[in-house]
């Protein structure tokens, strides 16, 4: 199931990323060696299923089994692109930054275009998510449990979509439902992506401003030194500094957990669900797995996790969910900063989603939207976009209320205590 589900997914990616292949091929040769935790032993694994044969099928669709060509499907995406035209064997040389801040505005710009037309196409959303992601450490339930299954679990769960730089709506929204009681310790919470980063931070009790305060640091670097290809190393400096030492600790030791998603690549591509962490150096590599958006988030479309290759959390969940995770709850509200009608994100039942949709007079387009997804906002947005997301929870609350509190939902006001 999850093969079928996610092959479109990869060979979409390799038809609609030929315009980065063609930026790439004038520069210096590397290698999926030099993708951030990455070594000789990945490169060699991918090698091994470069060709199509009766043993080593061929997973493009349009080629028959036993082919006996190099594969053009998502295999193929590493020979068009990591193994750059002319390169005969891998290279250790990471491929060289852009030469001004120009070059650096320029390469975000181009990858924006190339990110709208490739996640914000209808055809391609259409094709993305697995039907039942499999789940690494303590699994969620799936959608498809029936309610006997989940007779015992938390009332309501929450989940966070994949936003890339509009993280400070989800942190907005995630701090106004802590605020307000409805996020405790005794609700599951799961995120993809930069909605990963928000459920741990408001699932281990952070301080709203030292959150917030990290994604504005990360926000003003990118900012100045741009974005695409830099992501990786800015994330992992942020979380370093912002994570305490027992982060881990804290996350497995809560009382509902929280749900991290990535997509594991080989040897073919399924959604891996986390919530239980090895360590905080385990976590972060969890963490920014499940952000590493192909070629955005570092100059590489891998990253290495638990000693497989991953991608994005975005490609992790089911077919409209736009890549909110499951949570073990009996009922599962879906958060995300892009409007549910227009990325066709479905909500499992009334009022099961918090997006701007809430908002008649929500003053950011989707163009708009979708740029300040990949390129990062001034300050003045920033805050608007943190306002936006608290403005959206506090509606969704109003509405709970027209209807009476959903049971276990406590909205004394309390909330969860910050460390």
């Amino acid at each position: 199931m999850q093969r079928r589900g996610l092959l479109p997914v990869f060979n979409q990616l390799t038809k609609t990323i030929s315009e980065i292949a063609t930026e790439r091929s004038s520069m210096t040769p590397g290698s999926l060696a030099a993708s951030p935790g990455m070594d000789e032993g990945d490169m060699a694994s991918i090698q091994l299923q470069r060709s199509c044969t009766k043993s080593s099928p061929c997973l493009a669709a349009d080629h028959p089994t036993d082919c006996g060509e190099t594969v053009k499907g998502y295999f193929g995406w590493f020979d068009n692109v990591l193994r750059f035209p002319g390169s005969s064997a891998a290279s250790s040389v990471e491929e060289p930054p852009p030469s001004s801040a120009s070059a650096q505005q320029a390469s975000d710009q181009s990858y924006l275009k190339m990110f709208e037309s490739l996640y914000f196409n209808p055809s391609f959303l259409k094709s993305v998510g697995v039907s039942e992601p499999i789940a690494a450490a303590a699994p969620a339930p799936t959608h498809a449990q029936t309610d006997k299954d989940l007779k015992d679990a938390p009332p309501i769960g929450f989940s966070f979509s994949p936003a890339g730089l509009l993280i400070p709506y989800h942190l907005g929204a995630a701090f106004h439902l802590r605020k307000m009681g409805v996020i405790t310790n005794a609700t599951p919470i799961s995120g993809a992506s930069a909605g990963s980063l928000t459920a741990c931070a408001v699932g281990m009790g952070l301080a709203a401003d030292n959150a917030v305060r990290a994604v504005q640091r990360l926000a003003a670097d990118c900012r100045e030194k741009g974005t695409r290809s830099r992501l990786h190393d800015c994330l992992m400096k942020e979380l370093d500094e912002l994570l305490p030492p027992d982060a881990h600790e804290q996350l497995n030791g809560r009382a509902a957990p929280v749900t991290v998603a990535y997509t594991e690549v080989f040897p073919y591509p399924a959604g891996r669900l986390v919530s239980q962490f090895d360590s905080r150096d385990d976590l972060i590599e969890v963490l920014c797995a499940s952000c590493c958006v192909p070629f955005y988030f570092s100059a590489w479309p891998l990253v290495q996790c638990r000693g497989k290759v991953a991608a994005d959390g975005f490609f992790a969940s089911e077919l409209g969910a736009f890549g909110c995770p499951v949570v073990a709850a009996r009922r599962t509200v879906r958060i995300s900063p892009f409007p549910a009608s227009v990325v066709g994100l479905k909500a499992m039942g009334p009022n099961d989603v918090i997006t701007p949709d809430l908002n008649p007079q929500f003053p950011l387009s989707m163009p708009k939207l979708i740029q300040m997804s990949l390129l990062p906002a001034d300050e003045d947005e920033f805050e608007l976009l943190y306002q936006l997301g608290q403005q959206d929870a506090a509606e969704w609350i109003r509405q709970e209320e027209k209807v009476g509190w959903v049971e276990g939902v406590n909205n004394d006001g309390e909330g969860q205590r910050e460390r």
